[in-house]
C-alpha cells in the first residue's frame, strides 16, 4: 500500500446548490439531496498536516472548486451565482478534511487535464 503525498477535501452539496440546479434546469425538479450527497466530489491538495492549513488552502481555492461544481451541472456562466466567496461556498457546500491518502490500486496513477 502506498501513501499519497496529498490531503483531500470532500465537497458535498447543500440545499442552495440543489435549488440552483433545479432553477437552471427544470428537468432536474425531481433530483433529491440524497442523490446529490451520494457521490460527493473529492479535491486533492498539497500534503498538509493541520486542518487549519487545509482550510486556508480551501479559502484560496474555493472559487475554483465552486466553479467546477457549477460547471458539472451547467456550463453557462451567466447562470452561476456572482458571489462565489468562501462564505457563500460554506452555505452551498459541506466539506470534510482528510490528511491521509492511501492508494490500494495496483495500477499507476494517471493524470488527465480538464
Amino acid at each position: 500500500m502506498l501513501t499519497l503525498n496529498r490531503s483531500a477535501i470532500v465537497v458535498t452539496p447543500k440545499k442552495p446548490f440543489l435549488d440552483w440546479i433545479r432553477d437552471v434546469d427544470p428537468s432536474n425538479r425531481e433530483l433529491t439531496m440524497a442523490e446529490l450527497e451520494s457521490d460527493p466530489s473529492v479535491y486533492l491538495l498539497p500534503s498538509l498536516s493541520f486542518d487549519h492549513e487545509i482550510v486556508d488552502h480551501l479559502k484560496k481555492s474555493c472559487a475554483d472548486i465552486f466553479e467546477q461544481e457549477l460547471e458539472s451541472w451547467d456550463r453557462e456562466e451567466e447562470s452561476w451565482p456572482k458571489d462565489r466567496s468562501f462564505a457563500v461556498f460554506q452555505r452551498w457546500f459541506d466539506y470534510s478534511i482528510h490528511t491521509m491518502m492511501f492508494d490500494l490500486a495496483d495500477e499507476p496513477l494517471e493524470l488527465e487535464e480538464m
